[in-house]
């Protein structure tokens, strides 16, 4: 079983002002290198970052990283939509079986959560944590679910209606940062506060 991430950080920020990529998540850490670190730490090794230009910088400890295969894929049509994002992440992923679809405002997603998502998996499933009866993120997808968006017209197909085809598997969380959804500098204050 070989798995990979698709990190989408190409959306414009506008109502947080700055790229929510490189947003603090601890004192040497940004949002990207925190979800880098865990994904890799959790054993996925293949990770597909989708941004616009500039591309993120990350932290040194980043590139020392065992057997990291780390791609930038940049999206400049971002006015298409999340759903574009994805299908150019998912165009980059090369030979895997599982594939996390991970949004760079949700940085609260841990190694645990990972290999407990993976432990989880079922044929031609996607899968999603749950807290408190509320869905969360990451979202863990077969490849099935890869193929049938792959073949989809990438500027007007919704995830989530590719998603709503195929059977999904909701993943018992206790960390209600799953839920988060850091939009503004009064949000990201708020949960990084909280999680401290």
């Amino acid at each position: 079983m070989k798995a990979a991430v698709v990190i989408l950080a190409a959306g414009h920020s506008s109502r947080m002002g700055q790229n929510k990529a490189l947003l603090k998540f601890t004192s040497s850490f940004s949002f990207l290198d925190q979800l880098i670190s865990e994904y890799n730490h959790a054993g996925v090794k293949d990770i597909i970052v989708v941004c616009q230009y500039p591309i993120p910088k990350t932290h040194p400890n980043i590139n020392s990283y065992p057997h990291l295969n780390l791609k930038f894929t940049i999206n400049n049509q971002n006015e298409l939509g999340r759903g574009y994002s994805i299908y150019l992440g998912l165009k980059a992923c090369k030979n895997n079986d599982w594939i996390f679809i991970q949004n760079i405002d949700n940085p609260f997603t841990s190694r645990l959560l990972i290999q407990k998502m993976l432990s989880s998996r079922i044929a031609s499933h996607s899968l999603a944590p749950i807290n408190n009866q509320k869905k969360g993120h990451p979202i863990l997808i077969a490849s099935s679910i890869v193929e049938s968006i792959k073949q989809q017209d990438a500027s007007t197909y919704y995830f989530k209606d590719i998603i709503a085809q195929f059977p999904q598997t909701l993943v018992p969380w206790d960390d209600n940062g799953i839920l988060a959804n850091i939009n503004t500098f009064e949000e990201y204050e708020n949960w990084i506060h909280h999680q401290a």
